[in-house]
C-alpha cells in the first residue's frame, strides 16, 4: 500500500516531482534518509523556490488533463523563471491552447522595454518559424538589447540574414550596439561570425576601449553558454 503521504489530493503528483522534492529536501537536511516528507500537490510544487522542482512540476501536468491543469500552467507561463515560461508554454499549445503565446506575441510589440524584451525572450526560445515576421520586425528597434536579441532569434530559426546583421552592428554600429552584437556572435556555432569577431578584434582602427569591452561582453556571453 503506498504511502498516503506520497498522494495529493488531487492524484496529480509525479515521479519525477517527488525525485526533484527528495533530492531539494536531503540538500536543505529537512528529512532523515529514509524517512519520506510530505509531497505536495503540483499547485503548491510549482510556488516552491527550486526552480527544478518548479519545471518538473510543469513536465507532469503535460500528461494530465481538465481546466485545472489549463489554469495551472497559464500561471507557470508567468514564472519568473525563463525556461519555466516557455515550457508552460509549449505544452499550453501542444493542447490546443494558443492564447497565453498570442499573449506574449501582442507582449513583443510593447512600448515599455522590460515588457517586450521579456517577451521577445520567451518567444525566441519556443523555436517557431511563424514567430520570424515579429522578429524581423523588432530588428528595427533603436534599442540595441532588443535588436540584436531579435537578430539573433532571425538567425536560429535558419534565416541568415539575421547573423549578416549582427555582423553589420558588429562593425559598424553604435557603441552598445557593438558590445551587445558581441555577446550574442560569441555563442553561435558558425565560421561566418566566428571570422567576423576576431576581424574585429584584431582591427587597428578599433579603439582599444573598444575592443576590452567587447572583449568583456565575449567571456561573459561564453561563460554563460558552458
Amino acid at each position: 500500500m503506498r504511502d498516503e503521504r506520497e498522494e495529493s489530493s488531487d492524484g496529480l503528483n509525479s515521479v519525477d516531482v517527488t525525485t526533484a522534492l527528495e533530492r531539494e529536501y536531503s540538500r536543505n537536511g529537512h528529512f532523515s534518509p529514509g524517512e519520506k516528507p510530505p509531497y505536495p500537490p503540483l499547485e503548491k510544487a510549482l510556488d516552491m523556490e527550486s526552480t527544478r522542482l518548479r519545471l518538473a512540476a510543469v513536465s507532469m501536468l503535460a500528461s494530465t488533463e481538465g481546466e485545472r491543469s489549463l489554469l495551472l500552467l497559464k500561471s507557470a507561463a508567468w514564472d519568473w523563471y525563463l525556461p519555466v515560461r516557455v515550457l508552460a508554454v509549449k505544452i499550453l499549445e501542444e493542447m490546443g491552447e494558443s492564447s497565453t503565446k498570442e499573449t506574449f506575441m501582442a507582449l513583443a510589440h510593447s512600448e515599455d522595454f522590460n515588457v517586450r524584451f521579456d517577451a521577445l525572450r520567451l518567444l525566441a526560445q519556443l523555436e517557431d518559424r511563424s514567430l520570424l515576421p515579429i522578429f524581423r520586425s523588432a530588428m528595427d528597434s533603436p534599442d540595441p538589447r532588443i535588436s540584436t536579441l531579435a537578430c539573433e532569434a532571425v538567425f536560429s530559426l535558419g534565416d541568415r540574414s539575421g547573423l549578416g546583421s549582427l555582423i553589420k552592428k558588429l562593425l559598424s554600429g553604435t557603441y552598445e550596439e557593438r558590445i551587445e552584437a558581441a555577446g550574442f556572435l560569441a555563442t553561435m556555432e558558425d565560421i561566418e561570425a566566428e571570422r567576423a569577431v576576431d576581424g574585429f578584434l584584431g582591427s587597428e582602427d578599433i579603439p582599444i576601449s573598444l575592443k576590452e569591452a567587447v572583449s568583456s561582453s565575449l567571456q561573459r556571453a561564453r561563460r554563460r553558454k558552458n
